[in-house]
């Protein structure tokens, strides 16, 4: 002759007379951990990157602030020269790509 392999029943009034610590266990028994560590671990990776990139533009502005000149008119004559030249090579390829040219 076979067990009864049947679950028993539960009761209802005792389950509405468990507490909150019981409730609660039996929900976190099934969380899963290894899931929520990796959610942590992933958000501490995104502020340590987003840390560590604000203290080197940080450091970059500074840098830049101590070594070049705030006065504009100083590179006045670079921009214009880097104008001139992106215009010629910009006439260039425009010139040759009428021709049928292939790069």
């Amino acid at each position: 002759m076979r067990p009864n392999r049947e679950k028993p029943k539960r009761d209802k009034e005792a389950e509405g007379r468990q507490g909150l610590l019981e409730c609660c266990a039996r929900c976190l028994v099934g969380a899963p951990f290894a899931s929520l560590v990796a959610t942590g671990l992933c958000f501490f990776g995104v502020a340590l990157f987003c840390g560590c990139g604000h203290e080197a533009l940080t450091g970059t502005e500074q840098l830049i602030e101590t070594y070049f000149s705030k006065n504009y008119q100083d590179y006045e004559y670079l921009i214009d020269l880097t104008f001139i030249i992106a215009a010629t090579y910009n006439f260039a390829v425009l010139k040759l790509m009428g021709r049928g040219t292939k790069f």
